[in-house]
């Protein structure tokens, strides 16, 4: 069982977040447009409903894409 994760950014900015990230599937894109919010991890961690390993992956791929550019 999960145990509840308690948010660190203000209620307005997790909802403005959600809410540019609920209609996209690709989860590195999620972590592309929160990181844009400045979110901490655990945050992002809640909005994407994903795993901190998860999130920190999203990142690495997108690093990795922008140095084969």
């Amino acid at each position: 069982m999960k145990k509840p994760i308690k948010p660190k950014s203000e209620p307005q900015t997790l909802m403005l977040a959600y809410l540019c990230v609920k209609d996209l599937e690709n989860l590195s894109d999620k972590v592309k447009i929160l990181d844009r919010f400045g979110l901490p991890d655990i945050d992002i961690v809640t909005i994407c409903d994903a795993a901190s390993g998860s999130v920190r992956n999203a990142r690495l791929q997108k690093k990795q894409k922008n140095k084969s550019i």
